[in-house]
């Protein structure tokens, strides 16, 4: 049934039924369900109040214990920091202790030591002083001298009235004092007419030419038959020449004698004496008879060309070497001379110990017996301008005794004049011609393409590397090749092997002692460059160098080399392109070389960098050595090798700005700095480089190979 407005009318009437009957229900129902529903609710809120109390109870109990916690961790840290500061303090007090302990062992040592040297000097002075030579015979009035006393002399006004006293003093009156004033220009003249009254003593004047010539005017003059030496800083004690002349006089075995020096000049160990008994090894290997203490017999001293007037210090050493190798010597227990610094003008302070040191031990090797040795040289091209590293070593064993004869590869296109003997053509036809003990090859590249070649001999086969071509592979291939007995490289060149091989043996390069020698007058401001003419060298950096600084004068000797003969000709051009600022030299002899190089103050050495087009291995330039022999300062490109190679005698540059600066710091050089510049150059290349050193241990071995092959035989 619908209503007016068309609605249900039944539906109403059931709503209103439901709500009847709903109504207490829904009383019911909140009193039955939802009142106990909200008092468990409370119950439970109630019960998560409680719990969250206690948790934060718990919480506060474990922050408090945290607190408590840290406390004592931070207490127990700062006990632990304070325990192993502590046990550093006791580790330092024992390293203190041990170190304590370790200078009283060393200072008980030194002690001993010390008491050991003193007790040996007691023993020595104990022996010197109770010495008694036989006393000498009185001189016969006007008769001739017993021994003749050698005295130079030079600006020494404040000192040798000094010496000369001591002479006099002398409990030998047989005695006659020869006086050779060496030019000096301040009072010594004056000083030596205050003693003209005593006949015994000669003074002779001239221009001065050094203490070698001087002592060398006076053995001329000396009439006695006994040489004494005194220099006039110095003074004799006054039983030296009575006890030389007798014990000379009853041992007439004995070619020379000398005594004992006081000195505190020698840096002797403990001791203010020098002295010790006869050794000829011993004095090889280092002087120790002062040229004061010593009395030689003047046949003796002449036989042997008396003293070398080439040498400016060491010429006592190299007398006493010579005059032992003629006769025996002796020390005589009796103190001889008071050695004495008076003045800054003593010649051993002012000369380069490592170039006289260098021509007393060259003497020396060549006096040495020399067994007969016969070496082919085999090469690639001879006689070569520009292999002075060849001709130097050649050169060096001709003077040791070898007999050399070369075989060539190919003609040389910048030959010189050579008098070996040359062969061309078969090896084979040369060992038979030549029949030499070894065999000996430049050039490592050569000696591998000549490896087929040598292999049906029997010779020992040595090889010499050269800087351009060195490399771990070719050093490792040429140790391969048969027959092989001694390679020699330099320095850096071993050091490319990880494994040395035992025939392989360092040799560094060497000058020719008798072209190249120190040159005290130095053009300054003429820079040197000598060089194949090659690409490698950078030339054009020398070339460019000269006309950046018209200043100076540059000079460049250069020869022409096989297979780049064009290349002078492209620096011709170069230098002409630039206006003519070198002075460039083509083909010159070796002689020749060396005087332009002696006269120049600086030398330039250009070089393309390995690692550039045109760069090359480097090895030790000889060159270099050549320039440093003379005195010239080296400027250096700066290279590792370079660097290790002149060391502190040397400047270095990066590039042309480079050495454009280094040039202009030269021009403020004062004397001193030329001086001490002159003398690092002169005291490198003698010290490392010299002839008779460096190529030593190539003749030894050759003699010891051909030793060991004639007995194996």
């Amino acid at each position: 049934m619908k209503s007016a407005d068309g609605s249900d009318a039944g539906s109403g009437f059931w709503r209103r039924m439901a709500g009847w009957l709903v109504r207490p229900l829904r009383g019911e129902l909140r009193r039955v369900v939802l009142k106990p529903v909200r008092q468990d609710v409370g119950d439970l809120w109630q019960a998560l109040a409680e719990v969250d109390e206690r948790h934060k109870a718990m919480i506060g109990s474990l922050r408090a214990a945290l607190h408590v916690a840290r406390q004592e961790r931070d207490g127990s840290i700062e006990r632990l920091r304070a325990a192993e500061a502590d046990l550093g303090d006791l580790r330092t007090r024992q390293q203190d202790l041990a170190a304590a302990c370790e200078r009283a062992g060393l200072a008980r040592g030194e002690l001993e030591r010390r008491l050991v040297a003193t007790a040996a000097e007691l023993a020595l002075l104990e022996r010197l002083a109770l010495a008694d030579p036989s006393p000498p015979r009185p001189a016969p009035v006007g008769g001739p001298p017993a021994v003749s006393v050698i005295m130079p002399t030079w600006q020494r006004a404040r000192s040798v009235g000094e010496a000369i006293e001591s002479v006099r003093t002398q409990t030998l009156s047989a005695w006659e004092l020869l006086v050779v004033d060496d030019g000096s220009t301040d009072d010594t003249s004056a000083v030596l007419a205050a003693f003209a009254g005593d006949r015994r003593i000669r003074v002779f004047r001239q221009e001065n030419q050094g203490a070698s010539a001087a002592r060398n005017r006076a053995i001329a003059e000396a009439q006695a038959p006994l040489l004494a030496f005194l220099d006039s800083d110095n003074l004799f004690y006054p039983g030296f020449l009575a006890a030389a002349v007798d014990h000379l006089e009853r041992r007439p075995d004995l070619g020379f004698v000398y005594g004992a020096l006081v000195t505190d000049a020698h840096g002797l160990p403990g001791s203010r004496i020098l002295f010790r008994p006869f050794d000829a090894g011993a004095l090889e290997a280092g002087n120790y008879i002062d040229m004061n203490t010593l009395v030689l017999r003047r046949r003796l001293a002449e036989e042997i060309g008396g003293f070398d007037p080439r040498l400016s210090a060491l010429n006592d050493w190299d007398l006493v070497l010579r005059a032992a190798a003629r006769a025996p010597g002796e020390a005589l227990p009796v103190l001889a001379a008071r050695y004495r610094v008076l003045d800054t003008l003593r010649l051993s302070d002012r000369q380069v110990a490592p170039y006289e040191r260098f021509q007393v031990e060259r003497k020396l090797l060549a006096r040495r017996p020399q067994p007969p040795l016969r070496v082919l040289y085999l090469v690639w091209h001879y006689p070569q301008l520009s292999e002075s590293y060849i001709e130097t070593e050649i050169r060096t064993m001709r003077r040791w005794g070898v007999e050399v004869a070369v075989w060539a590869e190919t003609r040389a296109v910048s030959p010189y004049p050579s008098d070996l003997p040359l062969f061309r053509g078969a090896v084979e036809a040369a060992v038979s011609a030549f029949r030499p003990d070894i065999l000996h090859v430049h050039w490592l590249s050569f000696a591998l393409g000549l490896g087929v070649l040598l292999q049906g001999h029997a010779l020992p086969l040595t090889v010499r590397a050269h800087g351009f071509e060195t490399s771990e592979a070719t050093l490792t291939a040429t140790l391969s090749l048969p027959g092989l007995r001694r390679l020699y490289a330099h320095p850096g060149q071993a050091a490319l092997l990880a494994t040395r091989d035992p025939r392989l043996r360092v040799v560094r390069n060497a000058f020719d002692s008798e072209l190249f020698r120190p040159q005290a007058k130095k053009e300054r401001r003429l820079v040197v460059r000598t060089s194949a003419a090659l690409p490698s060298k950078d030339l054009p950096l020398f070339l460019e160098s000269a006309a950046a600084h018209p200043g100076w004068r540059f000079v460049l000797a250069v020869v022409t080399c096989n297979g780049r003969e064009d290349y002078v000709d492209r620096l011709r051009e170069m230098n002409e392109a630039l206006g003519g600022p070198v002075d460039l030299l083509v083909d010159v002899p070796r002689p020749e070389v060396a005087d332009l190089v002696g006269r120049a103050g600086i030398y330039l050495h250009t070089v393309v960098p390995p690692s550039e087009r045109w760069g090359t291995p480097l090895g030790m330039p000889v060159s270099l050595a050549e320039a440093m022999a003379t005195g010239a300062v080296p400027l250096v490109r700066d290279l590792p090798s370079l660097r290790g190679y002149v060391g502190d005698a040397g400047l270095f540059y990066r590039d042309r700005e480079g050495l454009g600066r280094l040039l202009s710091s030269i021009e403020a050089w004062d004397e001193g700095e030329w001086s001490g510049r002159w003398r690092a150059a002169v005291a490198r290349a003698y010290e490392r480089h010299g002839d008779a050193l460096a190529l030593r241990p190539i003749y030894e071995d050759w003699l010891d190979l051909h030793r060991a092959a004639v007995s194996g035989a």
